[in-house]
């Protein structure tokens, strides 16, 4: 998080070194990000950046987790409907949102898209789970207030609905509207203006049908009093095979060195992070 350095800085300042972060987060893989393209854009010295912030991951981690965060969130909220607006209409509402503030902010949609990516960086992953649970923590937050006010059933787990919600109209409404403008996600962030393909009609209308599908489901009739889940396979209670097994290793050739090379020739090795 910011150092009290950062905060006493002016505030053109202070917001000039926050969008060049934008910019360079949204432009490469956190790895490949560089906090010397960085001060080098913002005209400063290389060691002010770290008078700010303790170093590249924690700058970014604070753009993740509040300055994308809170600036999504503000404008959902903006865009969630008058005042008494229901529950079913206002997830309508922050659907179409999501769509707008992709097109009014596209480096911090590409930002956003980034951290979601699987990733085996530990680091990242942490962020990942820390992000996701901020979402999570407000679409249940959401749940509640619905059950509160008769708007959704109170027989079902909040979180649990929350995360089907998060599922269905976050990444299967991307999904319905990428197949609407036949592009991919990739395509999407990098022009986000194609997404205007679709008429404000046409957008309405994808994100009222995602929402009646959640209210009222596929189901034609009366749901059952019980729905059995089958029999459970027996390989669901053992415990899932390594990955990692190998097979025995061959007898090397009599003639062959008693030393290996660490890194066959030819091989590519995983270069630096950048700094």
């Amino acid at each position: 998080m910011p150092k009290p350095t950062f905060h006493n800085l002016p505030p053109e300042k202070r917001e000039r070194i926050v969008q060049l972060a934008i910019d360079e987060f949204a432009e490469h893989p956190y790895r490949q990000a560089s906090l010397s393209r960085l001060v080098t854009r913002a005209g400063i010295a290389k060691g002010s950046i770290y008078q700010y912030f303790e170093n590249k991951f924690d700058l970014y981690r604070w753009l993740v987790l509040d300055v994308l965060s809170r600036r999504k969130q503000e404008y959902m909220e903006q865009h969630a409907g008058p005042p008494g607006t229901g529950f079913y209409e206002r997830i309508e509402y922050m659907i179409i949102a999501g769509t707008g503030f992709l097109l009014e902010n596209p480096k911090l949609g590409r930002l956003g898209a980034r951290m979601i990516e699987p990733t085996s960086d530990p680091e990242l992953r942490e962020l990942n789970n820390q992000l996701r649970a901020l979402g999570a923590k407000q679409a249940t937050d959401l749940v509640i207030a619905a059950q509160q006010a008769g708007e959704v059933r109170k027989d079902f787990d909040p979180e649990m609905v929350a995360h089907f919600l998060t599922g269905l109209l976050g990444w299967g409404m991307t999904d319905a509207l990428l197949a609407k403008l036949g592009i991919d996600l990739h395509q999407l962030l990098l022009e986000p203006d194609l997404a205007r393909k679709l008429s404000p009609e046409e957008h309405q209308r994808l994100a009222h049908e995602g929402v009646r599908f959640v209210r009222h489901g596929l189901s034609t009739g009366k749901e059952p009093e019980h729905v059995g889940a089958g029999r459970i396979p027996e390989t669901f209670h053992k415990p899932a095979k390594s990955d990692t097994a190998t097979a025995p290793a061959e007898q090397a050739p009599a003639e062959a060195s008693a030393e290996q090379p660490s890194v066959a020739p030819g091989a590519v090795q995983t270069p630096e992070s950048a700094d």
